[in-house]
């Protein structure tokens, strides 16, 4: 009886959480919605391509990596300090304005945040390992 009720309250939980993710992306719909709908639906278009790719990866690759997917946290932590000194960059550098950015470039941001989210990576594989 313990066990099903976990199971519903982790399985709530679960859902919560991937129906309305706090998280960068989120944050990035929510103000390009607010130029216009199509700025917004044009992100969200691409974090959900961006989810597909990762779940294709996931699903073919994980039984291929085997005992090798330790090593891609080395590649996880290349990924990140990149990030972090691209951010760290372009902080310190002159502001562009991006807002003449197109809907088609929209897409795309939104695909190379989702691909490079590590929150949307993590729970991808998190709920892999649960449902293992």
């Amino acid at each position: 009886m313990f066990q099903q009720i976990y199971d519903f309250v982790i399985g709530m939980v679960f859902g919560f959480l991937l129906a309305v993710p706090p998280g960068p992306m989120n944050a990035l719909i929510a103000a390009e919605a607010t130029r216009s709908p199509i700025h917004g639906t044009s992100v969200g278009l691409g974090a959900m391509s961006a989810d597909g790719i990762l779940m294709v990866i996931t699903y073919f690759f994980s039984r291929v990596l085997g005992h090798y997917v330790y090593y891609l946290y080395f590649v996880g932590f290349a990924v990140m300090m990149y990030l972090a000194i691209s951010i760290l960059r372009s902080t310190f550098s002159p502001k562009s304005s991006s807002g003449n950015r197109s809907p088609f470039l929209n897409y795309f941001v939104g695909i190379s945040v989702g691909l490079t989210n590590p929150y949307q990576v993590f729970f991808g594989g998190l709920r892999r390992v649960y449902h293992s």
